[in-house]
């Protein structure tokens, strides 16, 4: 549970876009900046807010909860609102996602992936079996030597 100066911190951050400094909140609160890190830290540690790397603070979700509000949907999530989780899934897999959000609709051939795959399968085939082969027969050149050879080879690498 919030105490009331934990409200009313949060409804400040609010105001302020959802990110406010420490500074301001101590300032806008008419605390001394030590008490109100304190405070800060106490909301952190439950977690009310976040603190970001540039010395902000932000309203986590359990934050907006505190204050009633559901937390505002990241990464445009609300511009397309009767997407299904099957549609947005088919569009993140057809690599066509950006262009299809900005309006342009711009899907990339699934075939010319497929090709892609299988050269690259083809290839990797071909360099293990050559690596297989030479493998192979270094390790029957090198069975057909005696110790003294074996020595001379490895001291001279």
């Amino acid at each position: 549970m919030a105490t009331s100066d934990e409200r009313k911190i949060l409804k400040l951050i609010e105001e302020g876009g959802g990110e406010s400094h420490e500074v301001t909140i101590a300032n806008e609160m008419g605390l001394r900046l030590d008490y109100a890190r304190v405070i800060l830290r106490s909301m952190g540690t439950r977690d009310y807010i976040d603190v970001l790397k540039s010395g902000k603070v932000k309203i986590a979700d359990k934050g907006w909860q505190v204050l009633g509000k559901n937390s505002p949907a990241p990464y445009g999530v609300d511009s397309i609102p009767d997407e299904t989780p099957e549609k947005r899934f088919k569009r993140y897999m057809s690599r066509g996602a950006k262009e299809e959000s900005s309006g342009t609709p711009k899907q990339r051939s699934s075939k010319t992936t497929e090709e892609t795959s299988k050269s690259v399968e083809k290839k990797t085939q071909k360099a293990s079996a050559e690596s297989y082969r030479k493998t192979l027969e270094d390790l029957t050149e090198e069975s057909s030597l005696t110790p003294e050879e074996k020595f001379k080879r490895y001291t001279s690498r």
